[in-house]
């Protein structure tokens, strides 16, 4: 039986294939590439494998912690439509700056406690420099995109995310990142084609600036010229 389920975008096809009976470990940030993935994995759990179970884990950064209350968010919109069934949400508090990736890896605790459980993160591919050349209207955003972009996640950048970790059952992959070789405009699409930009895109929050008033978005920092870039605004509540 196939289990794959293909979104269709200019970038390529984007494919969700869970097999069997277990636990999936998804990264909610509330953020638009997260929000989207969650609502494609429930559809895929509604249609194609009731037997997933899942824990959402959301990490509240110290310096900006809305995390947790944006994917909550998110939740409720994605339910709407999929039903998310017996799931967890488990909020993890994140330190920042030289804790960082220590208190990040507390999320893949339940990888460590059963070894049938699978991840599925967000993770996009940054646009090229070319097309963020044509995409600034002035040298000066240019450079700041391209100077402020995270540059592991550049398609030629040679350390970058592995699409899938080693195969560790047939067809199953412990670590899934589907959409790490497409960037912001074909997330951008499969909203479009789920019909979901209106309802679920303008609850989502990408700003990385430091502020605990999430009314509004920065418009500096790179997730904001990034949003912009693969949506045409960064704050559809803002219309900006």
């Amino acid at each position: 039986m196939n289990q794959s389920m293909f979104v269709p975008t200019s970038q390529g096809d984007v494919e969700i294939n869970i097999q069997g009976k277990r636990k999936v470990l998804v990264k909610l940030s509330g953020g638009a590439d997260s929000a989207i993935l969650l609502f494609m994995l429930a559809k895929y759990r509604t249609e194609y494998n009731p037997d997933i179970e899942f824990i959402i884990t959301s990490s509240n950064h110290a310096g900006r912690p809305y995390q947790f209350e944006f994917a909550q968010k998110v939740m409720e919109v994605v339910e709407r439509h999929y039903s998310l069934g017996n799931y967890e949400h488990v909020q993890n508090d994140n330190r920042g700056g030289e804790h960082y990736d220590v208190d990040m890896e507390i999320m893949n605790l339940p990888l460590l406690e059963d070894e049938h459980t699978i991840q599925f993160m967000g993770i996009t591919a940054n646009p090229s420099v070319d097309e963020l050349q044509k995409y600034e209207d002035t040298p000066e955003g240019y450079e700041d995109m391209v100077q402020h972009r995270p540059p592991e996640r550049d398609l030629d950048f040679a350390d970058r995310y592995p699409v899938k970790e080693i195969e560790f059952e047939p067809g199953v992959f412990r670590f899934n990142r589907p959409f790490t070789l497409i960037n912001k405009k074909a997330v951008a699409e499969i909203y479009d084609y789920y019909n979901m930009r209106e309802e679920l895109f303008p609850i989502t929050r990408s700003c990385e600036h430091t502020t605990m008033d999430f009314t509004k978005h920065c418009g500096d920092c790179w997730f904001c010229h990034e949003r912009r870039y693969g949506f045409g605004h960064f704050d559809p509540l803002l219309g900006i």
